[in-house]
């Protein structure tokens, strides 16, 4: 099910249910979480604006075309990425707030994966060849997150659109097809 599905029926159940007893869940991630956290996330969209822009529209490394890139340049980059993850990651814990507590996991989630990418590329030494595999590597692992963040705003939001057409870059550019990060969402 993708999220504007996943939408339309949470929108149908809020009438005459309580959100707070469905539950989502993203076994890609292994998260689960309330629909109304997912609701509440949608009223506090600057905090996904600002994830976002920092951490993707900002970062060339998720979505240039890859012969553009320069090992040292991607090794700093994907560094440097991790940090700002680790920081909106450490802001947003608390297990108190759903809402921001599955923010902080899908954070720390892709801080995970930006760190596996730069082990990668600092083992390979300056390896040229071997760039392109770790870029393709994070860019696959992370869409998925990238995608949930960009749904879960609203479609209105300039963001968004920006958000797509970068995301649709750097699949193009790594050669990666849509049914391969598109994210899997499941209601409880």
């Amino acid at each position: 099910m993708d999220y504007n599905e996943l939408q339309t029926i949470l929108l149908g159940i809020q009438v005459t249910a309580d959100l707070s007893t469905i539950i989502v869940n993203m076994p890609k991630f292994n998260l689960k979480v309330s629909a109304k956290a997912i609701s509440d996330i949608q009223s506090h969209q600057n905090i996904i604006d600002d994830v976002l822009t920092t951490c993707f529209l900002r970062k060339e490394v998720l979505w240039q075309r890859l012969d553009y890139e320069n090992f040292d340049w991607s090794y700093n980059s994907i560094v440097d990425l991790q940090k700002k993850l680790d920081k909106y990651t450490e802001n947003l814990v608390s297990e108190s707030d759903e809402k921001q507590y599955f923010l902080s996991q899908l954070l720390r989630i892709w801080g995970t994966y930006c760190n596996e990418a730069y082990k990668e590329l600092f083992r390979a030494n300056g390896e040229v060849s071997k760039l392109n595999k770790s870029l393709n590597f994070l860019r696959k692992k992370t869409f998925p997150i990238i995608i949930t963040l960009l749904y879960i705003l609203p479609e209105h939001n300039l963001l968004k659109k920006e958000g797509l057409e970068k995301l649709e870059k750097g699949c193009k550019h790594s050669k990666i097809k849509l049914e391969q990060i598109i994210p899997e969402w499941k209601i409880e």
